[in-house]
């Protein structure tokens, strides 16, 4: 009780003379008791004196949480003091909530044999039989664990253990002053079933890094380009990063095909691509090989006759022989 009721702020003595003249009705605790709770706590020998002063000191707390908790018992619209309410009060003056008394029982203290100071919760006596005819508890099932993927590729698997994922907007309300044709609702045999898209949802850091990488290809910084083409080439965590890179480079070709600069970057960018060896761009390789091709038999790859294409076209080719010459095993139908 001293532990938990020891504050540091130590108060003045004016205070707790208010505090006794204001309330000099209530009883006062004595050194008795705070001797018998120092010789439980091992502390043998303590005198009156500092009995004294320290019982001083657990009054003064003990109407600070009382006072502080029946703010809290009115603030909640009760009558009655409730363990609730002090454990609010010690929170407040940062001191750890009592366990153990929150029952609604009223506890109750019985006198030692031999002490009349002393007095103790007496505890209730079970009975064997009581125990023995109880019903046994249901025995709990052996531990045991299994294995699923939780992303292939970059992708997560629609599987019962991964988390179902959301069909989109839930119904709208119709708004005032406008109307929606109704249609007929589809018989039993006309209905079918849609699968859920999956969605594929990128961290923070993985857009930053995407909207880094595409502002280099786009850009003229020749450090920066040489930079991110290396970073592409040898780093092992754009595994879900990769189809949006692929299709990046998809749109950018068909938007951009008077650019040489630039579709020449995007050439490199997807040479980078090729010859990583974290990345699997097999399942891609139905929208790369469209881009490439386009920037070998396209007909206007430049906007002045001046700039060499050739280079270009060149480049391309030779990614086209290296993609065929890795993957040509996996994709029979890719030459």
């Amino acid at each position: 009780l001293i532990l938990r009721l020891w504050l540091p702020r130590r108060p003045s003595p004016a205070h707790i003379a208010h505090i006794h003249m204001a309330d000099s009705t209530n009883a006062h605790f004595g050194p008795i008791p705070i001797q018998l709770v120092a010789s439980q706590l091992g502390i043998e020998g303590l005198d009156e004196e500092t009995a004294e002063e320290l019982a001083i000191q657990v009054e003064y707390r003990i109407k600070q949480i009382v006072q502080l908790g029946r703010k809290f018992m009115k603030h909640s619209k009760r009558e009655e003091l409730c363990s609730e309410d002090v454990d609010g009060a010690l929170r407040l003056f940062n001191v750890e909530s009592l366990y153990g008394y929150s029952s609604s029982d009223p506890i109750t203290f019985e006198k030692a044999k031999g002490y009349d100071d002393l007095f103790f919760v007496k505890d209730q006596i079970v009975s064997f039989h009581s125990i023995l005819e109880e019903a046994l508890p249901k025995c709990p099932p052996e531990p045991t664990f299994s294995v699923h993927w939780l992303a292939v590729e970059g992708q997560q698997p629609n599987v019962p253990q991964n988390p179902s994922f959301e069909s989109g907007l839930d119904d709208v309300s119709d708004g005032e002053g406008f109307e929606q044709d109704k249609q007929p609702e589809p018989q039993e045999s006309d209905k079918q079933v849609v699968k859920q898209i999956v969605k594929h949802v990128l961290s923070k850091e993985q857009q930053m890094y995407y909207e880094r990488v595409t502002d280099a290809i786009k850009g003229s910084d020749k450090a920066l380009h040489r930079a991110i083409l290396k970073s592409l080439r040898k780093d092992p965590g754009l595994h879900q990063l990769l189809p949006y890179l692929v299709q990046f480079i998809a749109d950018e070709v068909v938007h951009n095909l008077r650019n040489t600069r630039l579709l020449l970057s995007l050439m490199q960018m997807a040479d980078a691509l090729v010859h990583s060896s974290h990345l699997r761009i097999e399942p891609y390789l139905h929208q790369l090989m469209p881009a490439i091709m386009t920037c070998i038999l396209g007909n206007h790859l430049c906007e002045k006759t001046s700039e060499n294409h050739w280079a270009l076209r060149e480049y391309a080719a030779g990614l086209v022989a290296q993609v065929c010459s890795t993957y040509g095993a996996i994709y029979p139908n890719l030459q």
